[in-house]
């Protein structure tokens, strides 16, 4: 219930689909007056782009990537009718790929081995397109591939390791031949 002052129409902001039914009456210092007969009204309901797909991520293979993600948690009132999915070779040059139908994944069969390609995706119903995820990457390799939840396969690690280990015994050595100078 809402009410206007001096006016002959008001619009009801708060409806957001289905069937109203309306009465109107007029009120003046005295009070309210007696209501007009209902009048029922039909609301289309309004849609608006789905949310951003969630929990983007991109494995990668030997000669693929293969790009999955989840549904947006907000469908904007209207179903989901499709994906479409953004990639490149770098993070700010990233251009669209192809639109895909109601599916979250996809198998990219189109890249090179080595080469680092990145990722994002949007939602579609049938108000538009809505925003795009954050981006992802993978790089496609002969062993299986290299992707943003990895550590660059492991190698990194260790290599880390094995360095520090040198440094340390460089360091010992190095202190051991001192003190036994001084003696």
């Amino acid at each position: 219930m809402f009410s206007v002052s001096d006016v002959h129409e008001a619009t009801d902001q708060s409806a957001l689909g289905g069937t109203y039914v309306y009465r109107v009456a007029a009120v003046n210092a005295v009070g309210v007056g007696m209501k007009s007969q209902p009048v029922e009204v039909t609301v289309e309901a309004v849609a608006y782009v789905p949310g951003v797909p969630r929990n983007l991520d991109a494995d990668a293979g030997n000669g693929t990537v293969n790009p999955t993600w989840d549904q947006p948690n907000d469908n904007g009132g209207s179903p989901i009718t499709g994906y479409i999915i953004y990639r490149g070779t770098s993070e700010s040059n990233i251009v669209l790929l192809l639109e895909r139908g109601n599916a979250t994944h996809f198998l990219d069969d189109s890249v090179v081995n080595g080469v680092t390609y990145y990722y994002k995706v949007s939602a579609v119903n049938g108000a538009g397109e809505g925003n795009l995820t954050g981006s992802v990457h993978a790089t496609p390799t002969v062993e299986g591939g290299i992707d943003d939840d990895d550590d660059e396969g492991g190698e990194n690690t260790m290599l880390y390791i094995i360095i520090a280990i040198v440094a340390v015994a460089a360091v010992a050595g190095v202190a051991f031949f001192i003190l036994r100078k001084r003696k």
